[in-house]
């Protein structure tokens, strides 16, 4: 394993890991640099998909924070300063181990005042975008404390950690740490992260109609309207996909209700038809979108907005993608509720079954078995030989209502939205 050199940029990033940089893609450079590091681990809780932050240890001693709505990165901790070497403006952050507090404050210069952690017995200097934590015994400290002298002392003990976030302050940081974003920030107050490409921030649906894609930055809000835009159109908004997928699978048909045959067909018939102008699927795994085309007129059918929640069969298969869909009232003029990919799915069912009834009983889908995918054109089933057909989480229940169909964790996170 080789020892990194991560250059600490204050307020956006550490070496490579940029702060609002997606969960998906910070994976994904991780996996691809464990030339640097033996291993991470991936920490999140069942029970608050939606709530609780998503937390990505990595073995050089740094520690990652991802807010969950959104998956973000908003922290990076770095916990032990043995396991990488960092670099500022030229200058060695630590030269072998922690650093000392005449180390620091020589590269970044002076600050104000801290933050004392009474309980920890710890000292927080920070400077915008970046602090360290210093530990400091009660007994030194005093509310008009001369934390340059007391800090720099012969006896002071070096820092135990350092944290890169927005914010003036370390105090401001650690206030906003809890919100949960739920709708893309302003181009002006994004770091370099999210400014790295168009990604896609928010699909806005008007459920039966269109869906409204929004990037966050300055361009256009690009529209897909289901039943009549078409493969050029989709191309001319999203770009080229990731990967087409054809959908042969159609062991679903039998629940749908427009399904007729004529008594002299025979099940050879049906079958054949549905082949030779399969339906297809257009990937866009780096925004968390699949579009499916149909296979004679080659318009939209329905658009799939994925979740990419960490208990999900399909983890890191796709980024995840936050949605609104405006649920359109009972006369159709104008829309009275909204629901989003920030709630937990029993106030989703309660709005909907408010609005249209109750969902009834799920289907059930196991992604690890030989289930059918297609159950509502959801791509995706496990691939790289994974045999998971009796693990729970890769189970999941698949709830409908007019125009929209939910794919959901035992644990009531939304891993999948298909809408048409």
């Amino acid at each position: 394993m080789i020892n990194p050199t991560l250059q600490v940029i204050p307020g956006s990033a550490l070496g490579q890991i940029a702060l609002d940089d997606s969960l998906y893609h910070v994976l994904n450079l991780l996996r691809a640099g464990r030339k640097s590091f033996s291993g991470f681990s991936v920490v999140y809780s069942d029970e608050s998909l939606h709530s609780s932050h998503i937390i990505v240890n990595i073995d050089i001693g740094v520690r990652l924070r991802f807010e969950s709505a959104s998956q973000k990165l908003r922290l990076i901790e770095v916990l032990d300063f043995a396991g990488c070497r960092m670099t500022y403006n030229g200058g060695e952050v630590s030269r072998s181990g922690k650093p000392s507090f005449r180390s620091v404050y020589k590269l970044f210069g002076p600050t104000y005042p801290g933050d004392y952690d009474e309980e920890h017995e710890q000292y927080v200097v920070s400077w915008p975008g970046v602090a360290f934590t210093f530990p400091l015994p009660i007994h030194l400290y005093k509310k008009d404390l001369d934390f340059v002298s007391t800090l720099s002392a012969p006896s002071a003990l070096p820092a135990t950690a350092m944290a890169i976030f927005q914010g003036s302050n370390w105090g401001e940081a650690q206030a906003k740490l809890g919100d949960i974003v739920g709708r893309p920030q302003s181009s002006s107050s994004r770091s370099r992260g999210s400014q790295r490409c168009g990604d896609v921030e928010r699909v806005v649906v008007h459920v039966g109609s269109h869906a409204a894609i929004e990037t966050g930055l300055d361009t256009p809000t690009s529209t897909i309207y289901f039943g009549s835009s078409t493969v050029q159109d989709v191309v001319m908004e999203l770009g080229p996909p990731e990967e087409v997928f054809k959908k042969y699978d159609n062991r679903m048909n039998i629940h749908r209700v427009d399904r007729k045959a004529s008594p002299s067909s025979s099940l050879g018939d049906i079958e054949s038809d549905d082949h030779a102008e399969a339906d297809y699927f257009y990937n866009y795994f780096k925004n968390g979108i699949d579009v499916l085309f149909d296979g004679r007129e080659h318009v939209v059918k329905q658009v799939v907005l994925h979740g990419n929640l960490p208990a999900a069969f399909d983890f890191q298969r796709w980024r995840r993608v936050q949605w609104t869909a405006q649920i359109p009232d009972r006369d159709d003029c104008h829309t009275e509720d909204s629901i989003t990919s920030e709630m937990e799915f029993g106030q989703v069912k309660t709005k909907l079954s408010r609005r249209y009834g109750g969902a009834g009983d799920p289907m059930i889908l196991n992604r690890g078995s030989n289930s059918p995918t297609s159950s509502c054109e959801l791509v995706g089933d496990g691939e790289e030989g994974k045999e998971m057909s009796n693990t729970a989480w890769a189970t999941t229940e698949l709830y409908g209502w007019p125009n929209m169909i939910f794919e959901v964790l035992r644990g009531s996170g939304i891993s999948r939205l298909t809408v048409f």
